[in-house]
């Protein structure tokens, strides 16, 4: 039974390359990240297909999971960078369009609004 709920730990952290050696006001996530837990009872088919500081990209047997981290309102370039963040997404569900996908993760944005974020999240799903 132990066995059922162990889990391999999937993760991709991103630190700044350089130091930050003043006092500067952080907003939302600033060193990104993603992190993935798969059970080990489905690790034998799982593949690992891409993972960065915004988004994992999981294949589970005939199943693609993606694990998205959108920019918080107030970061510099939100728009550009989630458009970018979608249209790399977008790239590898195409590549691997015979499989089910599943999105889940945090958007910092709310779906029913008419903001320029939600409305690219909703068009891309």
């Amino acid at each position: 039974m132990l066995n059922d709920m162990t889990f391999k730990l999937i993760v991709h952290m991103y630190l700044h390359d350089r130091l930050v050696t003043e006092v500067i006001q952080l907003c939302g996530r600033p060193f990104g990240g993603i992190i993935c837990l798969v059970k080990n009872t489905v690790r034998s088919f799982t593949n690992m297909i891409y993972c960065s500081d915004s988004y994992a990209i999981i294949k589970v047997d005939n199943c693609i999971l993606v694990n998205m981290y959108l920019p918080c309102v107030g970061s510099v370039n939100r728009a550009l960078i989630c458009d970018n963040i979608i249209a790399e997404i977008d790239a590898w569900c195409q590549y691997h369009d015979n499989c089910n996908l599943v999105i889940a993760g945090n958007f910092n944005t709310d779906l029913d609004t008419s903001d320029i974020v939600s409305q690219s999240v909703l068009c891309f799903c």
